[in-house]
């Protein structure tokens, strides 16, 4: 008795385990590569942080700005 597996249309789609085992050299392209994508993700993750910061800051002094500017002319209007 064959599985269905066996003698359906995607039996070709079927992909064994690869035999070969990577090299020690290969392995440590590997990390390295993860390393180096690594440290850009945590840059990357810093300049948007500071960039956040800096945003608030200017929309924060923007407000203050428009509320000065209010207040100026509400006097200046009395």
């Amino acid at each position: 008795m064959t599985s269905l597996v066996e003698n359906g249309s995607a039996v070709n789609l079927l992909k064994g385990s690869s035999k070969r085992k990577r090299t020690r050299r290969e392995l440590e392209e590997v990390k390295n590569e993860e390393d180096a994508l690594n440290d850009d993700k945590q840059a990357f993750l810093q300049e948007v942080k500071r960039l956040k910061q800096e945003k608030r800051q200017l929309e924060r002094q923007l407000s203050e700005s428009v509320r000065n500017s209010a207040a100026s002319s509400n006097a200046a209007s009395a």
